[in-house]
């Protein structure tokens, strides 16, 4: 029986890795602070960049559009304007922006910078081609809006994102490692039965999981670039072919290890993913599964399934209402969307293609209609560390596992009860 092996076996194995690692990470920070000197060469930059998002905020004095975009090196930053300030929402622009007061850290996080637009030009590509023709085939425009999100990378509004939110679904309907994933499984198995026959007839010598995960990995990258290379989608590409290729090598795939190497490697050559809550909620949603793989490998594919949004969800919870707050009783159910989502993604696609792509709208205007009533629930750091602490224990141990397991069902718990008090 052969045995596959751990990445890491000695000291060695670490030191090296952390020396290559290291060097990329030196080359990466090296042209993030040449890009930074070249921006901060004047108090004033003039530079082209994209516009990602619009959306308009009001506080108690007065409301104004904030707008985020992006300059043809990756860096991301906002600026505001007047309500009064006509849209350039998924525009290129030319930009004036005052960077007398930032530095490199601000740069890499992220940055708010005073502007002033001197030039708005209207994007044209085929990707917004396919969203204008998208939205002739459905007759709600937040159905139109949700498939824009879930085919062509296309941001959802701030109403939707924070319904979804609350829905404990915003994962499912703004493309990420998630869909990558199941886009993957298809794609595979379209291409197993597709290359079986001439295979087994003319290339029975040549690795036949190797040649269609190539194709697949091929067919994936173009779909990534054709979407403008959202940072959610690079980074799940790189998990899945730095996956592949240790499963190819005779690595252990299912470990802890095999996400140390993709998350250390994704840090080192995009440095900014640091300061990303949602590439660490990746990272966690990630050491969750796994965590539940090790501990439950033995269990049938079926079981695993069906457990693993369950526990994903529950383990996930305490950390989501840390940072987002928001919960609904309609929460729990995203345990089934989850579920379902499997489905429904790649049935949707495909009644798109064939020309029935309203089929689904029903049941989307549902989730977008359901009344709902969102409540606040606020969990104190003092928990919310000996939980992470917890989490990390759970690895070698299958009794704190299951106490993590209760921790966080008692969350759960906890947090039906506050809402039914705030009704």
């Amino acid at each position: 029986m052969l045995v596959r092996l751990d990445l890491f076996e000695e000291r060695r194995d670490y030191l090296e890795f952390a020396v290559f690692t290291l060097l990329i990470l030196l080359i990466s920070l090296s042209l993030e602070f040449y890009h930074y000197t070249q921006l901060k060469k004047h108090k004033t930059a003039i530079i082209k960049a994209h516009v990602l998002n619009e959306y308009t905020k009001t506080t108690s004095k007065k409301s104004y559009k904030v707008i985020k975009l992006q300059d043809e090196y990756g860096a991301t930053f906002y600026t505001t304007a007047s309500t009064r300030f006509h849209s350039v929402k998924n525009n290129d622009v030319i930009i004036k922006i005052w960077t007398s007061k930032l530095n490199f850290l601000s740069y890499l996080k992220g940055f708010y910078a005073k502007g002033w637009f001197l030039k708005t030009t209207k994007h044209h590509s085929i990707r917004d081609e396919l969203a204008k023709k998208l939205q002739t085939l459905h007759k709600e425009a937040d159905i139109a809006r949700i498939y824009t999100a879930l085919y062509l990378a296309k941001p959802l509004t701030y109403e939707l994102y924070k319904r979804f939110s609350a829905l404990g679904i915003s994962h499912l309907f703004a493309i990420s490692g998630f869909h990558l994933g199941i886009l993957s499984s298809v794609l595979f198995f379209l291409l197993y039965w597709l290359y079986k026959l001439p295979h087994e007839r003319y290339l029975p010598y040549r690795n036949i999981r190797r040649d269609i995960f190539i194709a697949t990995a091929i067919l994936l990258l173009g779909y990534v670039y054709f979407l403008g290379s959202p940072p959610s989608l690079v980074r799940a590409y790189a998990m899945l072919v730095v996956g592949f290729i240790l499963y190819d090598r005779g690595f252990e795939v299912i470990s802890m290890q095999t996400l140390f190497v993709a998350a250390v490697l994704l840090l080192a050559l995009f440095p900014r993913l640091s300061f990303s809550l949602g590439f660490w909620l990746s990272v966690s949603g990630v050491y969750y599964i796994l965590l539940f793989l090790i501990h439950f490998k033995e269990l049938p594919v079926w079981k695993q399934f069906l457990l693993v949004p369950v526990w994903v969800y529950l383990a996930m919870l305490p950390l989501s209402l840390y940072i987002f707050n928001n919960f609904s009783f309609w929460h729990p159910a995203s345990i089934l969307f989850s579920i379902l989502f499997t489905l429904f993604y790649p049935l949707s696609l495909v009644l798109h293609l064939i020309g029935f792509g309203d089929l689904l709208d029903p049941l989307l205007s549902w989730i977008v209609h359901a009344p709902l009533k969102v409540y606040q629930v606020t969990l104190p750091t003092w928990f919310i560390i000996p939980y992470a602490l917890l989490s990390f224990a759970a690895l070698k141990d299958k009794k704190l596992f299951y106490s993590l397991g209760m921790t966080a069902f008692l969350v759960l718990f906890y947090t039906i009860v506050y809402g039914v008090y705030q009704k």
